[in-house]
């Protein structure tokens, strides 16, 4: 929610794909400009492959699940869009700790690092957007050689 606020004050439209099987738990971002209500996770996660970018600020399990279904689908060809890792405080390390393991064990490819870009707070956000549509990025999206 604090990425759809922060877009909704800077004039953005928000989008809100909310599983109904989730309405109880009273998590829902109500001032989207367009609500997609969806029977499951999976069609939201299928309606979630039709945006623009991916961005991923720390989360739970659903956002890790969100955030691998996204790199999942661009390594296979489904889509070309930016996702990018908000690692605010460090928090994606034990992720990109297991990928460099992953690497050291040949179970992934060095090409599927660039799959995604990590950025190191929200505020470099608009800047790896910009960046990934064919601006400048001037922070290190080449996280696995430090």
């Amino acid at each position: 929610m604090v990425v759809a606020k922060a877009a909704k004050a800077g004039g953005s439209k928000i989008t809100n794909v909310f599983p109904e099987q989730l309405k109880s738990y009273n998590i829902e971002y109500k001032e989207a400009d367009v609500f997609i209500y969806t029977k499951t996770i999976g069609e939201r996660k299928e309606k979630m492959m039709k945006a623009d970018a991916f961005v991923a600020l720390p989360g739970g399990i659903g956002t890790l699940d969100e955030v691998m279904s996204a790199i999942i689908a661009k390594q296979l060809g489904v889509h070309k869009k930016p996702i990018i890792l908000v690692n605010t405080d460090g928090f994606w390390q034990p992720l990109l700790e297991t990928f460099k393991s992953m690497l050291k064990e040949n179970t992934l490819k060095p090409e599927h690092l660039n799959l995604f870009t990590l950025i190191d707070s929200p505020e470099q956000l608009a800047q790896a957007l910009s960046a990934e549509q064919g601006g400048f990025l001037d922070v290190n999206t080449r996280w696995w050689e430090k």
